[in-house]
């Protein structure tokens, strides 16, 4: 137990340089009553903290929804390329700044990987990327997420972001007269 709770906090640590603080109190948004990181994942997925009562998990939702989201494209957006010789360490927590101030997200790991790996492989060669498969890919994935916390599917919001992060294929039709 204690081992996995170490592996968690070292998982949720990465990303930030060593002496960086975490969201200061001030920048964090009081709309998520305080929950933040894996304790806010684990309370909109079934095993609540017992200060929150579900009125307010369900205000919390529609909000959470839109960080998630944030962190989604993030994670995509800045997926090292799958040719780099660096090791690299798929963060699966980082600070959302939305207008109310900061959250830190949290997602599982398995799919905050899935969503590098995505990333990866499409900033090899986006062009030659099967653009329908890596929509159904990132579909999946977010309907996945999506599903473990409750939030209700939003096709419209989903689109956007399938269109910001998968590079639509460019037409080379024009003749030269």
């Amino acid at each position: 137990m204690w081992l996995e709770k170490a592996t968690n906090s070292l998982l949720n640590r990465e990303g930030q340089p060593k002496g960086t603080p975490a969201i200061r109190a001030s920048d964090v948004d009081p709309y998520f009553y305080g929950l933040s990181d894996e304790v806010l994942w684990k309370s909109l997925s079934g095993s609540p903290d017992p200060s929150i009562g579900e009125l307010e998990l369900s205000e919390i939702r529609p909000r959470f929804a839109m960080a998630l989201d944030k962190m989604i494209t993030r994670l995509v957006k800045e997926a090292p390329s799958s040719q780099s010789t660096t090791i690299n360490v798929t963060r699966n927590a980082l600070d959302i700044t939305n207008v109310r101030g900061k959250i830190r997200i949290w997602i599982p790991p398995h799919h905050a990987e899935a969503l590098t790996n995505l990333g990866s492989s499409l900033k090899v060669n986006a062009e030659e990327v099967d653009q329908t498969e890596a929509v159904q890919t990132l579909q999946n994935i977010v309907y996945a997420l999506y599903s473990e916390v409750a939030l209700e599917w939003d096709q419209e919001s989903f689109s956007t972001m399938s269109q910001a992060l998968i590079v639509q294929p460019t037409s080379h039709s024009q003749n030269a007269d």
